[in-house]
C-alpha cells in the first residue's frame, strides 16, 4: 500500500472514525506518537485511550486533510483539526464553542506501516478559540 494511502486511512479510519480495530493493520508494533507537550511518546497500545480522551472532550473532533506530501519513508500531512468543546479539555470545562486550528504531522512509514507520528500545532490557539485562555497582547 502506498505510504500516502496508509496515512490517509489512519487519519480517516482510526483518528476520525475511531476504528481502533484497524490499528494493527496500519501501525507498526513499535509505533510512537510524539505529541507536543507530553513528556513521553504515546505507544500503540495506549493510542485508543489517548484518542478517546480527545473524542470525549470533542465528540465531533475531525482532521480534515488538505494535502499529503510523500518523500521516501516520510509523509507530511497538512490538516485542519476541528471540534466542538463538549467535555473537559486540559482542565477546562465544556464551553460548547468550536475550534479550527491548522496542524502539520510528519509520519514515518516502514514496511507499509506507520512507525512514528510527529504532530505540530498551536494548542494555545485551541484554548483561545474555546475562550478559556487569552493570549497576552502587546
Amino acid at each position: 500500500m502506498p505510504n500516502k494511502k496508509v496515512v490517509h486511512r489512519y487519519i480517516d479510519e482510526v483518528v476520525n472514525q475511531g476504528h481502533y480495530d484497524r490499528i494493527p493493520e496500519l501501525l507498526a508494533p513499535q509505533f510512537l506518537l510524539h505529541f507536543p507537550g507530553y513528556a513521553s511518546a504515546v505507544e500503540r497500545a495506549s493510542l485508543p485511550a489517548f484518542l478517546g480522551k480527545i473524542h470525549n472532550a470533542f465528540p465531533d473532533f475531525h482532521l480534515h486533510v488538505h494535502d499529503l506530501v510523500a518523500e521516501g519513508e516520510h509523509v507530511v500531512a497538512i490538516v485542519a483539526q476541528t471540534g466542538t468543546h463538549q467535555g473537559e479539555y486540559l482542565g477546562a470545562p465544556a464551553t460548547g464553542k468550536t475550534f479550527e486550528v491548522p496542524m502539520q504531522i510528519v509520519y514515518r512509514i516502514w514496511d507499509g506501516k506507520i512507525t512514528d507520528s510527529h504532530p505540530l500545532f498551536d494548542r494555545l490557539e485551541i484554548l483561545e478559540q474555546l475562550g478559556v485562555w487569552h493570549r497576552p497582547r502587546p
